[in-house]
């Protein structure tokens, strides 16, 4: 099993709404809540990477 990238659609023109989801999966990440989920399932740590700014 390797780690993928995965994607949302949403529509244009909404930046509130990703600003929002964007915002939660940066919190589960820092919370370790993605790394201890894809460890329980996958038994791997598929948090994803941030670069500064995003």
């Amino acid at each position: 099993m390797s780690a993928t990238e995965v994607a949302l659609g949403m529509r244009k023109g909404e930046p509130d709404l990703k600003a929002r989801f964007d915002a939660a999966i940066r919190a589960a990440a820092e919370a370790g809540v993605i790394r201890a989920l894809s460890v329980k399932w996958s038994k791997l740590d598929l948090t994803p990477a941030f670069t500064p700014g995003e």
